[in-house]
């Protein structure tokens, strides 16, 4: 069959589906592919929204990020999310001023699976949660929680100022 793969600048590139003819067994486990192991793997997603469907998204995407300091697209069971947003708001409730935050569990909106397809294609990561710090686009959790390892992440969510985003 043929499947369509969002890359990071959100263009659509068409391949032919190799996946079974990569899948290889690994002693008693199921069977795997090579690609996912391989660092510039990009899963595949289905492409059903209209380009203007797309341009109004991002539309919407971006004005909910440029009107709050912290922006995280989650799902309310996902571990993953609960995890980012646990870590988020550590950071949070030892600040003086509270930087505008926004947490969007997609899976109880309305439109959620419009807004992650257009999250999907305007940063090429497929998964929830999707993490935003100043307008910038940080990643998912582990992103997240190996920036706060190395204190880059205090150090971003410190330095909105409670003024900057009116």
């Amino acid at each position: 069959g043929e499947v369509h793969s969002a890359t990071p600048g959100g263009f659509i590139k068409r391949q032919k589906s190799s996946l079974n003819n990569n899948l290889k067994h690994h002693g008693n486990s199921p069977l795997v592919s090579d690609e996912t192991y391989a660092p510039t793997y990009m899963p595949t997603v289905r492409v059903t929204m209209s380009e203007d469907e797309y341009h109004n998204m991002t539309q919407y995407i971006n004005s909910r990020i440029q009107s709050n300091g912290v922006v995280i697209f989650a799902k309310s069971y996902c571990k993953h999310s609960k995890a980012a947003k646990k870590l988020i708001r550590g950071i949070m409730k030892n600040m003086q001023q509270l930087p505008p935050e926004l947490i969007i569990d997609v899976d109880l909106v309305k439109n959620g699976s419009s807004i992650q397809e257009g999250l999907t294609r305007m940063t090429g990561q497929t998964t929830v949660p999707y993490v935003y710090v100043k307008e910038e686009f940080l990643g998912g959790n582990v992103d997240v929680q190996e920036l706060a390892e190395n204190g880059k992440l205090q150090q971003l969510i410190s330095s909105i100022s409670s003024h900057a985003v009116e």
